[in-house]
């Protein structure tokens, strides 16, 4: 039925006797892999190429990282009303924003500012830090690994906890400039050819 209205322009109403002509432009969107859809059968291939004429790629909220501060920045904004103070996110809580990998995208993010707005300790003058995260934003926080493995790091040396913090912060910083080590040495201090050697040493891959 959807094909034959995009193809014909015209649909019968329900409890309608004759179709009805419309001049429209159909606008489709899909988080899904419409192209391994078809190739299943669950999607018709007829359907995909009527729809597909004009393909626009949106990246992942994972793959455009560097939008997050702006995006986050917008929605308080939109949040706050007129008798409220705005309120800003710590670098800390800004960086760790950025490490997560977003399934749900951008309303996801949307979501979590306005839990914090909500949620988040401290007068309205006073940034929003890491702390106030909600849980499954802090899980993939390089710092939690502190509390998490609390027992365990009591009971290694120095060198392997330090090895240990070192893969998980590292890991968090790569996954958060998309596996770009150039960027990833500038935000975390080192020299890029000093950052490929500890990731090697690591175990972490090189990046790009």
């Amino acid at each position: 039925k959807m094909l034959r209205f995009i193809q014909e322009g015209s649909f019968t109403p329900v409890g309608a006797s004759q179709p009805v002509s419309v001049d429209i432009r159909v606008m489709a969107s899909s988080s899904r892999d419409l192209q391994k859809m078809v190739r299943e059968g669950t999607l018709r291939e007829d359907l995909y190429f009527r729809l597909n004429v004009v393909p626009i790629n949106a990246p992942s909220l994972s793959e455009r990282v560097d939008d997050i501060p702006a995006l986050a920045e917008h929605f308080i904004n939109s949040a706050v009303n007129d008798s409220q103070q705005i309120r800003r996110l710590s670098a800390g809580a800004i960086s760790a924003l950025q490490a997560h990998t977003w399934p749900g995208n951008v309303r996801q993010l949307r979501n979590v500012v306005e839990w914090l707005l909500i949620m988040a300790p401290g007068t309205a003058n006073e940034e929003i830090g890491v702390d106030a995260l909600p849980p499954d934003i802090l899980g993939e926080d390089p710092t939690a690994l502190l509390d998490e493995r609390r027992e365990e790091l009591m009971e290694i040396s120095l060198k392997d906890a330090r090895e240990a913090f070192e893969r998980s912060y590292l890991s968090a910083q790569i996954k958060r400039f998309g596996g770009n080590v150039s960027r990833t040495a500038k935000a975390v201090g080192m020299e890029r050819s000093a950052l490929h050697r500890k990731l090697k040493s690591l175990n972490l891959g090189e990046g790009t």
